[in-house]
């Protein structure tokens, strides 16, 4: 066992654990929230949010669980890189992110950071492979959960181009939860070196989780915002009635625009206004989806779904830690919504013996139109 102590670093409080004798660790909250979580998200107001994983999500095929890291843009470390705030991780079925992927039931659970300890340069010949850096590790069990329901439950994401938001079951949606959702790892195949990843969850899946200690809820409405891409969210304002999510009032509205994606990733950033109403007013924070920098980072952006952001709230805007982690959320939301299900930027098709070329996807009703560039190839004589 070990204490739990927190230490101020750079403005970002991480959790370091401590050796101690064996005792019952106190848990601290402030309003359900872990104290940490809470605390982190009162002082931050620029976040950066990466996701990880290129090398093996290019290499699986995307069908390697994502992982995140949410830093604090305005505090450094000793090497000069951004200070972490949260770890996440995706617990979701290999078989369903293999073949229905993005539209597969997830959970993605949220952990506070503790420092690792520092790992030294490594070098091959004379050349830096990777230079000095701090490691950081999840400190504990998870702070926060999103769930966010799939196949089987909700078919928004049917196929790569989504579908028209014209019922209740085409409406993606996802939910913030207080703390960890019980899972077990418990990986199936036929031999030890040929298993897959596979999470039982005694209390139930991502869809069907008990929601007594959700605080947020992400909903694409009806028609899904016209042109706009639209997703309001709800923070809690009452208990939990029957199995039904517990009522709640709307605070925010995550406003995108038309065209996005394709091509146009890869040279200008793509902006959603988060707005106390419609508007795009933004009088709540920015999410910006930013553009490749350099070979590395375009080489990620060709191969992989793997995308980075900024989150930059309004200083004025006078939310708390809890709508702040409702809108943090709300970008792996986002990611799983309109990114992770793009086409390729570029594909051949051998039956019309035709190149295309993503431009962009337009956004109209819900449903993602691929705007393309189709290059007639010639037969090789």
């Amino acid at each position: 066992m070990g204490q739990v102590k927190m230490e101020p670093v750079a403005g970002v409080v991480q959790a370091q654990v401590m050796p101690m004798q064996p005792m019952q660790a106190q848990v601290v909250s402030a309003g359900g929230m872990d104290f940490v979580a809470f605390q982190n998200l009162a002082n931050v107001n620029n976040l950066e949010f990466k996701q990880g994983n290129v090398f093996w999500e290019a290499v699986s095929g995307g069908c390697m669980p994502n992982s995140y890291m949410l830093s604090d843009r305005n505090s450094s470390d000793a090497h000069g890189k951004m200070t972490p705030v949260f770890i996440m991780q995706e617990e979701s079925d290999c078989t369903c992110r293999a073949c229905c992927a993005p539209n597969q039931p997830a959970f993605v659970k949220f952990y506070n950071v503790a420092n690792g300890g520092e790992q030294p340069a490594s070098k091959c010949c004379c050349i830096t492979l990777q230079e000095a850096r701090t490691r950081y590790n999840k400190a504990g069990e998870a702070i926060m959960t999103l769930e966010k329901p799939g196949c089987f439950s909700n078919c928004a994401q049917c196929g790569p181009t989504n579908c028209f938001v014209c019922a209740p079951i085409c409406q993606s949606e996802a939910f913030m939860h207080t703390g960890n959702i019980d899972s077990v790892y418990s990986p199936k195949g036929c031999g030890p070196c040929c298993k897959v990843d596979h999470w039982d969850f005694p209390r139930g899946g991502p869809g069907k989780a008990p929601k007594m200690n959700v605080f947020s809820h992400a909903q694409v409405p009806i028609l899904g915002g016209g042109c706009t891409p639209t997703v309001n969210i709800m923070e809690r304002t009452g208990t939990l009635q029957g199995l039904n999510p517990p009522p709640a009032a709307p605070f925010a509205v995550v406003e995108g625009p038309t065209c996005f994606g394709g091509c146009m990733d890869l040279c200008c950033q793509t902006k959603f206004m988060v707005s106390s109403q419609k508007g795009k007013a933004a009088d709540i924070a920015v999410i910006s989806k930013k553009a490749p920098q350099g070979a590395c980072g375009m080489c990620a952006a060709l191969c992989t779904p793997a995308d980075t952001y900024n989150l930059d709230f309004n200083v004025d805007a006078k939310i708390t830690p809890k709508q702040k982690a409702a809108i943090v959320g709300e970008i792996v939301h986002l990611d799983f919504l309109f990114f992770e299900a793009e086409q390729p930027l570029c594909r051949y098709n051998e039956d019309n013996k035709m190149c295309y070329i993503l431009l962009c996807t337009c956004y109209c009703f819900g449903a993602l139109c691929p705007c393309e560039l189709c290059v007639p190839c010639k037969e090789s004589s």
